[in-house]
């Protein structure tokens, strides 16, 4: 996780694309995990919003 947690994965991935160094497929799964992390943290923190208007009581 602290591939994540330290915000390189873009320019990890961009540096990689202007090396030359990185295959296509390589490319897609790392945009594909980018993307996929970025809508698990947005549903989870919905769902936090949503139990804290509730007075805090999750489902």
């Amino acid at each position: 996780m602290d591939y994540w947690e330290s915000g390189n994965c873009l320019s990890d991935a961009k540096m990689r694309i202007m090396k030359g160094s990185s295959t296509a497929a390589e490319v897609t799964r790392l945009i594909e995990q980018h993307i996929i992390f970025f809508f698990i943290s947005l549903f989870i923190s919905r769902l936090g919003e949503h139990s804290n208007r509730k007075g805090g009581k999750g489902c």
